[in-house]
């Protein structure tokens, strides 16, 4: 399966309390303090599995889209060039390349928003714009994951919610206001049973030092 560094970089070199900045196309990596609130990850419970080719056709979507758009990778274009592009590319790659441009767009917003310390809600909200777009355009999302998606939102205490890792089943990462995390696990354990019958415990999880 044809993956990128990222797992690898976020494993060795996260810091606690902090998010991990990765620019791909500079290699430039810098912790940033974490947004406030709890990070809670709910586990769909539906199979994840990147190395029956999706991803992989993916990668090829987005490689094949920087090409006829005349560069090396999509880091060197904005999203608003793939829309004027896209009648140079194919529906699958144009859905792909929108995708990743205005996600990297989105972490760049997110890292000043987190850097400049706006609150939380901001980058939460940058979280949902990510998972619609991976649902929508990327298309590794499943009933599942947006089921979670949509019943997170749906919570007071819900700042930001997306699919995390590569997609195609797993888990979503939710930023929820600490003083709520009882009750948004309380809420996402039985709404989630009730829409697909799984039973789901919710897991607070804490950010610590990278492996040494």
């Amino acid at each position: 399966m044809p993956c990128g560094r990222l797992d690898q970089i976020s494993t060795l070199l996260g810091k606690a309390a902090s998010v991990v900045y990765i620019d791909c196309k500079s290699w430039e990596v810098r912790n940033i303090a974490a947004p406030e609130g709890t990070f809670v990850v709910c586990n769909s419970g539906a199979k994840h599995e990147l190395t029956g080719g999706e991803y992989a056709e993916l990668r090829r979507n987005c490689e094949e889209a920087a090409k006829k758009l005349g560069v090396g990778s999509l880091r060197e274009v904005s999203s608003d060039q793939v829309v004027d592009a896209a009648d140079r590319l194919p529906p699958r790659e144009f859905d792909c390349a929108f995708h990743v441009t205005t996600e990297i767009e989105r972490v760049g917003i997110g890292a000043g928003s987190l850097e400049q310390q706006s609150d939380s809600a901001d980058f939460g909200s940058l979280m949902l714009a990510s998972h619609s777009s991976s649902s929508s355009c990327l298309c590794n999302s499943t009933k599942e994951l947006d089921i979670l998606v949509d019943l997170a939102r749906k919570h007071p205490g819900c700042l930001g919610a997306r699919l995390t890792g590569g997609g195609f089943g797993g888990a979503t990462i939710n930023l929820v206001k600490s003083s709520l995390v009882p009750d948004f696990k309380r809420h996402m354990a039985k709404m989630y049973q009730e829409a697909t019958g799984l039973v789901m415990k919710p897991m607070v999880c804490e950010i610590v030092d990278g492996a040494q």
